[in-house]
């Protein structure tokens, strides 16, 4: 995602990031992946909720 106001999270008990941000067909979307010495691993994305979608906006 390229989106300059996504948000990015680092969950540290998952070992994993999270990144909350539009596409560049403005659809919502949190990704959450891995990094493996190879690059970045995703291993969920799905559209964001609308509540996701508010709380990112706020900040």
């Amino acid at each position: 995602m390229a989106d300059p106001g996504r948000v990015e999270l680092h969950l540290i008990e998952r070992e994993a990031y999270q990144v909350i941000g539009r596409t560049t067909n403005a659809r919502w979307l949190v990704v959450i992946w891995i990094d493996q010495p190879e690059g970045r691993y995703p291993i969920h994305a799905r559209p964001a909720s609308k509540r996701i979608i508010r709380r990112s906006s706020e900040r």
